[in-house]
């Protein structure tokens, strides 16, 4: 498949890159990142509040533009995805892996659960505007 020439049809500043919004062979979509990044999930571990009463479960990410590991429950995920739709609705943001009340802590759950957050954050950091949103690069790099 031959692509027609990038022309630029719109331009807007984040973070010191560009995006643009090219012409290509069926009309216009966004050019590719020019600064991919990948950001691995791993280290599910049980954690707990309020003195033992309520636990949950935290998952390490580890952006490779930042090489710094931050901790997130299933619930910053699912905020990070309603800031998402609200900010772009126009762009078709992936849903997240189903919430889950009874039988999160057993280890095929945290499996399949992990598989597709994996899924879905390489679906994110691959995105040529997800990937550079500002509340996006926030999550990925806020330690608290």
């Amino acid at each position: 498949m031959n692509r027609l020439p990038l022309i630029p049809l719109f331009t807007r500043d984040i973070f010191s890159n560009k995006i643009f919004v090219v012409m290509g062979q069926y009309g216009p979509e966004w050019q590719d990142n020019p600064y991919p990044f990948t950001c691995t999930i791993d280290d599910p571990t049980k954690q707990t509040k309020f003195k033992g009463m309520k636990s949950y479960m935290s998952y390490g990410l580890t952006p490779s533009h930042t090489q710094n590991q931050v901790n997130r429950r299933y619930k910053h995920f699912d905020w990070l995805y309603a800031r998402l739709v609200e900010k772009f609705p126009v762009i078709s943001v992936p849903h997240l892996p189903e919430k889950q009340a009874t039988g999160r802590f057993e280890e095929d759950f945290i499996s399949k659960r992990r598989k597709g957050l994996i899924w879905w954050m390489n679906h994110m950091t691959s995105h040529p505007i997800l990937s550079k949103c500002d509340v996006f690069q926030h999550f990925l790099t806020c330690s608290s």
